[in-house]
């Protein structure tokens, strides 16, 4: 059975050789099936389930605090960006939840129902990105619900279908991913700069004009050069076949049969 954590063991030894990394953590759920983690810029980590519960663990490894919410469907993504306003998405719903540092409900946005936003993630400028599959344009969200622009696409084409529920605010720049066309690159006035010809793209971590992914068709995690398109392998994590993998602070987070492994 896929999530079964009996092979614990057998994970941190693969990963021991493989990777070559010198400390294992592994967090082990026998009554919480993960499907999907984030982890913040302070070392904290998430772990979502299908049914809408979000688990929060210190860099320590212990559970600090639990959120539930099971009226609003699968949550699409959540956003970690800062650590004290987390962005919750129910797509299905059209429904963001702002949600505090001990994951305690601070507000609740009802999208337009007239439209439908296929994406969203937080801004640098402490708001709300949005992305409108019907009108396939850009909008920005203010915490009290309120559209505070919509960008209008001018320079299109824009992504046809949107693979990704998450926008990436980085370095001056927005990146949508869409499985056939790639990565849809932005500016911060919501004009397309270029698309990066790169599918198969989860999880990227961005630094200056880099960042690091996860292959899930390779098992591998690399490293994506954009100004010139040039990508280079930095782990290669076949013989361990991991559902999820992170570069994050330093540390590489590894979700292998529902065990969340954390290498230092």
């Amino acid at each position: 059975m896929k999530f079964q954590i009996s092979i614990l063991f057998l994970a941190l030894l693969f990963i021991n050789f493989s990777c070559n990394l010198s400390r294992n953590i592994g967090t082990e759920i026998s009554d919480f099936t993960i499907n999907d983690f984030e982890v913040d810029k302070l070392g904290n980590y998430y772990l979502v389930n299908h049914s809408g519960e979000i688990r929060k663990y210190s860099s320590e490894k212990k559970i600090l605090y639990t959120f539930k919410n099971f009226s609003y469907g699968n949550i699409a993504c959540i956003d970690v960006t800062n650590p004290h306003k987390i962005l919750v998405f129910y797509k299905e719903f059209q429904i963001l939840l702002i949600l505090d540092n001990t994951l305690t409900i601070v507000s609740t946005i009802k999208l337009d129902d007239s439209q439908y936003y296929s994406a969203s993630g937080l801004s640098n400028d402490g708001n709300i990105w949005l992305y409108n599959s019907l009108k396939n344009q850009l909008s920005k969200l203010s915490f009290n619900g309120k559209i505070i622009e919509d960008f209008n696409p001018l320079n299109a084409p824009y992504p046809e279908s949107i693979t990704d529920s998450k926008i990436y605010d980085r370095e001056n720049r927005l990146y949508i991913f869409d499985e056939k066309s790639g990565i849809f690159t932005f500016n911060n006035f919501g004009y397309l700069e270029k698309i990066i010809p790169l599918t198969k793209v989860y999880k990227p971590e961005f630094s200056k004009n880099t960042f690091l992914y996860f292959d899930t068709n390779l098992d591998q995690i690399l490293q994506f050069e954009i100004t010139f398109n040039q990508k280079t392998l930095l782990k290669d994590l076949r013989s361990i076949n991991p559902d999820i993998a992170v570069l994050k602070n330093g540390k590489t987070y590894l979700l292998v049969d529902n065990v969340l492994i954390i290498n230092e």
